[in-house]
């Protein structure tokens, strides 16, 4: 068992221009523990960029932490490849069950967004 504290440090996680994918925000953070390290997965928005995409695309992050406030080593974990994800991935949920990690996320696959496309 854990307790979970919230912390003055408020955001703990912040975009970073040095990552297209995630410079514009980073929210929804959803983490696990594998050992003595703290796996942060998170939704992150890439910045506005016509060259690139004209739209900005959500995709999935991962960061590891050793205190759970500050998370090091962010890469780009889960970004849209199949035609179901085009328009984003979302909102990712990871859980350990019976010996595994699952991770659950939500894909957009029609613009502008509608319940059907989600």
């Amino acid at each position: 068992m854990f307790v979970i504290k919230r912390t003055k440090d408020n955001p703990i996680l912040v975009p970073t221009r040095d990552h297209y994918w995630e410079a514009h925000s980073t929210f929804n953070m959803s983490t696990v523990k594998k050992g003595r390290s703290i796996y942060g997965l998170y939704r992150a928005m890439s910045g506005k960029d016509i060259l690139r995409s004209p739209e900005q695309i959500s995709t999935i992050g991962i960061g590891k932490s050793s205190d759970g406030l500050h998370f090091e080593s962010r890469k780009q974990f889960i970004e849209p490849k199949e035609e179901w994800e085009r328009y984003g991935c979302e909102d990712p949920r990871v859980t350990f069950f019976e010996g595994r990690y699952y991770i659950f996320y939500t894909a957009l696959s029609k613009f502008p967004f509608e319940a059907e496309g989600i």
